[in-house]
């Protein structure tokens, strides 16, 4: 998992504290809508070709924001989904 700047200049991290793998990001969703979270990202890799859902996330200073999270699933020649690259807004 990649992070930019977005990271630090919406949310106060620094992109190395969430860590480099997907877990880091589960952290800090909010409970209320870690399951629908979940549920996006396995319905796109079970074979959607995109997600888009809006959910919340704790900033730094412990508030929580909406944030909307796009992502392509990119598959191998027999469909299965090696690859996901997206933007959260």
């Amino acid at each position: 998992v990649e992070r930019d700047g977005w990271v630090q200049q919406v949310l106060g991290y620094h992109p190395a504290e969430l860590g480099t793998d997907r877990q880091g990001w589960l952290e800090i969703i909010h409970p209320d809508d870690a399951e629908a979270v979940d549920r996006a990202y396995a319905a796109a890799v079970a074979g959607l070709d995109s997600l888009r859902i809006d959910y919340r996330v704790r900033n730094k200073a412990g508030d929580w924001v909406w944030v909307n999270d796009i992502a392509l699933v990119a598959r191998d020649a027999s469909g299965v989904a090696r690859h996901i690259t997206g933007c959260v807004t």
